[in-house]
């Protein structure tokens, strides 16, 4: 089934755009002037984006009868544009006060004695200069930080740190970790 994923000046994924049973021959937003409607209307939507820099095809293999499926939706989470093409995020991990977390969600978050933490994000191949905007999660109480968002930068192969305060007792916070080599998010339970 083909997507149309389409990236930003500097290089995330924006987005995707997806027809029930994917894209037909004929029917390519990524065309100059596409000549089905739907893809036309698809085209002048999302090319309305000020920051706006292309389209990648992207074919995910299911057949068109599945209907719909969210493969076009991984690749926001696990990709990005290398000059148009489509490339792997590189391998990173959290670092939540010097210890190194993995897979903390808001369904399973990382329990969390309440009060201040740091975060970090470490990454061997992540280039320096490389950003990532920290934004505020979904909450069940006050948030993980006051002042968000906060853009860390790699050096070296890790970010600055960010000061975070973990919930209340039982309650999850969380925070949203986005940029042109990560996606993910951090979710803590006050314990």
């Amino acid at each position: 089934m083909k997507h149309y994923l389409w990236y930003k000046t500097d290089g995330t994924i924006g987005g995707t755009c997806d027809k029930t049973g994917g894209w037909a021959s004929g029917e390519d937003p990524s065309e100059a002037t596409p000549t089905d409607v739907g893809a036309a209307a698809v085209k002048a939507a999302t090319e309305a984006y000020a920051d706006f820099a292309g389209w990648i095809a992207y074919d995910c293999g299911c057949g068109t009868e599945v209907g719909f499926c969210s493969h076009g939706d991984e690749k926001i989470r696990d990709s990005y544009s290398d000059a148009g093409t489509l490339t792997a995020m590189p391998a990173f991990t959290l670092d939540l006060d010097a210890s190194t977390v993995s897979g903390p969600t808001f369904e399973t978050p990382l329990d969390k004695a309440t009060g201040a933490c740091t975060l970090k994000i470490v990454s061997a191949t992540v280039p320096d200069g490389a950003t990532v905007k920290v934004t505020g999660g979904y909450k069940t109480g006050p948030a993980l930080h006051d002042a968000l968002p906060v853009t860390l930068t790699f050096t070296s192969g890790e970010t600055d740190t960010v000061a975070l305060n973990s919930p209340p007792v039982g309650l999850t916070a969380g925070v949203n970790l986005q940029g042109k080599y990560v996606f993910g998010a951090l979710y803590l339970k006050g314990a």
